[in-house]
């Protein structure tokens, strides 16, 4: 039986019914890690964080009493110009499987390219052999301005060339990250057909040096000549080539994501065009070379740094000088960072402030850092009292004093991540932090994530902190939100989360400081 409601989210949650959209956020995870298709579930292994839906169209029960005999208003009533125009407003889910059915007038003004601007095309083998899927892009190449591609077997990978037109001109962002591996036929085709993309995902599985000449296809001298963000996944080792290939590329890079994949290393970065025009970047593993090269990318706004080991406290001090930084998040710092290396990174300097990290930091995570301590605490509350995200999950030295100072100094934070710190805290009675919040204490918060051990106890405090701020997500474990409904007079708190999770994580996914919140999806990982 469908919900009529989830409380505190709103009715649009509760079906899942396949309205996927781009994300906002420059370094979004691809359309397929978002919207996982329930074929490609078990193939893909890399995108199997998300929850996996059947689609299931929902008809309001409103509309299942209706009188199938009283007409209520006729639409061919309508003049084209108005179908039009609310055609525009329409997922194109709905108008090619639900508007084109109506009437053969409206299937006619539906078959207009200009409706098409931002697509996901799922290529079957049927849809392949039969040439649908080329005909249609053929017809609306020269209105689509986002394409995603995905294929449904591996072998077709071989034929895919042959559903591009020759030009796409007006497509800036282009998601393949579902192809295992580029051809070079089909390479060939993608530079062709993408003369002006300004936004590249792919996600080559590059396990072997041998196979990764299949690479140097991006970084020819003639790809992609307006490219301003390129996000590269699944590489495990650069050879030289490539390294020199990407460093003398003459691109003005704004965006560089280099995800669950090794960097190619930047002490050539002095080669690079794009030192001085990268605004955003995000490495997976980082070793002393690239931290030492970072430094000169002195206008960065968003610096993503996952396994830290080989950083130092002279690292760190060296990043300072990034002082345009709005975003930091930092993982896993290794034993060459000490507390106080790192306190004294999070402290302002007393003259010329405004010229030091972290002047402008709005957004921080730093996790599984157990030099994030009492001190560190004090300095950041210090330098940033209007921070508005934080994840400090798995930080084993924040205890209940450095919770309370978090909670009672930084009143603007929005999005909040605190899971697996139970072992510190102690027991969730009196001295925990969360259960006597005042009034002004964590009233912006948007999502507050704690998952952790103690769970049934931490539950019945977190659903008592929901039911007088129904205006916040809580996520006290993966895969499920606080919810409830109403029975009669009493409240009933649902043990899981029926309605679709992955859409209420891709609506917080394009507000300004979720991407501190865990990477791996923590919050919707599959079961």
């Amino acid at each position: 039986m469908i919900p009529t409601q989830i409380f505190p989210l709103p009715l649009k949650y509760i079906t899942v019914d396949g309205r996927y959209r781009f994300g906002k956020r420059s370094d979004a995870f691809t359309l397929l890690e978002q919207y996982p298709i329930s074929e490609l579930s078990s193939r893909i292994w890399r995108y199997a964080s998300r929850r996996v839906y059947w689609h299931v169209r929902h008809i309001p029960a409103s509309q299942l009493t209706l009188d199938a005999t009283k007409k209520i208003y006729n639409g061919d009533d309508l003049p084209d110009v108005i179908l039009r125009t609310i055609f525009k407003y329409l997922h194109p889910l709905d108008l090619i499987h639900g508007c084109s059915k109506v009437s053969q007038r409206w299937n006619r003004l539906l078959r207009a390219p200009s409706l098409y601007r931002d697509l996901r095309i799922f290529v079957r083998k049927e849809s392949l052999d039969c040439g649908d899927v080329r005909r249609f892009l053929e017809r609306v190449r020269n209105h689509v301005v986002k394409l995603c591609v995905v294929y449904s077997s591996p072998e077709l990978i071989n034929a895919l060339h042959t559903i591009f037109p020759d030009c796409m001109p007006n497509v800036i962002h282009l998601d393949i990250a579902s192809f295992e591996h580029v051809p070079s036929i089909l390479a060939n085709k993608i530079l062709n057909c993408f003369p002006n993309l300004e936004t590249l995902k792919i996600a080559i599985v590059s396990r072997r040096m041998a196979s990764q000449d299949q690479l140097m296809w991006i970084f020819a001298d003639s790809a992609f000549p307006r490219l301003r963000r390129l996000m590269l996944s699944y590489v495990d080792e650069f050879s030289s080539n490539i390294s020199n290939s990407f460093f003398s590329w003459n691109r003005s890079l704004e965006v560089l994501i280099f995800r669950n994949a090794v960097s190619p290393r930047f002490r050539s970065l002095s080669n690079a065009s794009y030192s001085l025009t990268l605004k955003e970047l995000h490495l997976e593993i980082v070793d002393a070379s690239d931290a030492v090269a970072i430094k000169e990318f002195r206008n960065l706004t968003t610096l993503s740094l996952g396994c830290c080991w080989q950083l130092s406290d002279d690292h760190l001090n060296r990043l300072k000088e990034l002082y345009k930084i709005e975003h930091l998040h930092l993982s896993s710092l290794g034993d060459d960072v000490s507390m106080t290396g790192l306190a004294n990174f999070l402290q302002l300097p007393t003259h010329d402030a405004h010229h030091f990290f972290p002047y402008r930091l709005k957004y921080l995570r730093i996790s599984h850092c157990e030099q994030f301590a009492l001190e560190a605490v004090k300095r950041l509350i210090q330098s940033c009292p209007n921070l508005e995200s934080l994840n400090i999950a798995g930080d084993s030295q924040i205890g209940s004093a450095e919770l309370c100072l978090i909670i009672s100094n930084l009143r603007k934070l929005r999005f909040v991540d605190l899971s697996y710190l139970d072992d510190n805290i102690g027991d969730y009675g009196n001295e925990w932090a969360l259960q006597n919040l005042r009034d002004n204490e964590l009233a912006c918060v948007r999502l507050l994530q704690l998952h952790s051990t103690h769970q049934q106890k931490d539950e019945t405090i977190l659903q008592a902190i929901n039911m007088k701020r129904p205006r916040m997500l809580i996520s006290p474990r993966p895969n499920y939100l606080i919810n409830w409904k109403f029975v009669g007079d009493c409240t009933v708190f649902n043990e899981e989360f029926e309605g679709d999770l992955n859409a209420v994580l891709n609506d917080l996914n394009d507000e300004p400081g979720f991407c501190c919140i865990d990477d791996y999806h923590a919050l919707g990982r599959q079961k």
